[in-house]
């Protein structure tokens, strides 16, 4: 059986084209296994982060005691039974004084 000039360069040119397709599956590959990677970093940066805020967050309302601004401005104690309005003046005052700590 003779194989013809013109099919051993179709079967070339069709091997270097998969060859190419193979490399750059590879190095596509190879960039989203990094980018997966990153990603992944970034995210348990972010949920470390996110717990510090959490702890200084109850590390403030400790220090404030049961009794802490809400955003409306009123003092809310842990039980929820009793409403008192303080002043800004009042708030800022705490605030500051935690500042200080």
């Amino acid at each position: 059986m003779w194989i013809r000039f013109e099919n051993i360069q179709y079967v070339y040119f069709f091997f270097s084209r998969l060859k190419d397709t193979q490399d750059q599956l590879c190095t596509v590959t190879k960039e989203l296994i990094e980018v997966k990677q990153d990603r992944g970093n970034q995210e348990l940066k972010w949920s470390i982060e996110k717990n510090k805020m959490l702890h200084n967050l109850e590390l403030c309302r400790e220090r404030l005691g049961e009794n802490y601004p809400s955003v409306s401005g009123f003092a809310v104690s842990g039980s929820g039974r009793s409403l008192k309005q303080k002043s800004s003046q009042q708030l800022c005052a705490e605030i500051d004084s935690l500042k200080v700590r």
